[in-house]
């Protein structure tokens, strides 16, 4: 029962549900036993039952006023509050900006979980240290993270639709299963990075560098490839359906290109040079 009251007091909703089922309680309480229960004061104007009438009509009033105005004022005040903390989660993130340090990346992390906890997942990361920050399906969608260190972190099966990526460092990082879709990623740079089942569908990749990566069953459609490089990554069952740019000059520099789909001319050029990419080894 003590744990109770203690939880209840610590939610202010619950607190005034509690209020007003007290207040309900006492008015029809005292409604119902009106006719039963005799005037005990005989002084003043206590002894006159047209005063408890009138003290009962106030009560209800005041029961009714309790519910719709306090509920009214309950809401806005929580919007407010959730907007200080809104404010105060993204200052925080503010505060360790630039800050190279395994404590910085802590404190980004556990705000970063706090917006996504209240419904925001719209963020300013650029130029956050992140390295090795575990993120395993947080999301960040439309978000900055403009030459952030993303360097062995975990963003397994994130949403990061939209996201602006340009010049992130992102060697040895985990974004197996990661929705990727519309994000700019100019310039990244990316070293035994896996994308393995990554959606890139429409994705900016110019100048991207994709090196000792693994690409297994990424989605790359309508991927825009001007400039980026491949060397060393494979793309196994990956889908290069409709993307552009396709340098294959560059792309004939992938360790493998078993069970990947491209349009039939660039897949025909790619075959020309390097046919052996679209064969299992050994055979």
């Amino acid at each position: 029962m003590e744990n109770l009251f203690k939880r209840i007091y610590k939610n202010e909703l619950a607190v005034m549900l509690t209020m007003l089922l007290l207040l309900m309680l006492t008015t029809f309480g005292l409604t119902l036993m009106y006719e039963h229960v005799p005037i005990l004061i005989h002084k003043s104007i206590y002894q006159n039952s047209s005063f408890w009438e009138s003290f009962l009509i106030n009560l209800h009033n005041s029961m009714f006023d309790f519910l719709f105005l306090g509920v009214i004022l309950y809401y806005f005040t929580d919007r407010i509050n959730e907007k200080r903390k809104i404010k105060e989660y993204k200052e925080n993130i503010e505060d360790v900006r630039f800050w190279f340090k395994e404590e910085a990346t802590s404190k980004i992390i556990a705000n970063i979980n706090r917006l996504n906890k209240s419904g925001y997942t719209s963020i300013d990361l650029s130029k956050c240290f992140l390295k090795g920050a575990y993120l395993k399906e947080v999301k960040l969608i439309n978000s900055q993270l403009m030459g952030a260190v993303l360097e062995g972190s975990n963003l397994r099966s994130a949403i990061l639709n939209g996201s602006d990526f340009k010049g992130a460092k992102m060697h040895y990082t985990n974004l197996k299963g990661s929705s990727l879709k519309n994000a700019k990623m100019k310039y990244i740079f990316c070293n035994e990075t896996n994308f393995t089942g990554a959606q890139l569908d429409d994705t900016d990749l110019r100048n991207a560098r994709l090196i000792n990566s693994n690409f297994k069953s990424a989605i790359l459609k309508g991927a825009d490839l001007k400039g980026a490089t491949f060397e060393n990554s494979e793309f196994v069952k990956a889908n290069f359906i409709g993307a552009e740019n396709i340098d294959i000059n560059e792309i004939i520099k992938a360790k493998t290109l078993v069970g990947a789909k491209f349009d039939e001319e660039i897949r025909r050029e790619i075959e020309k040079l390097k046919p052996e990419l679209f064969r299992s080894s050994g055979k």
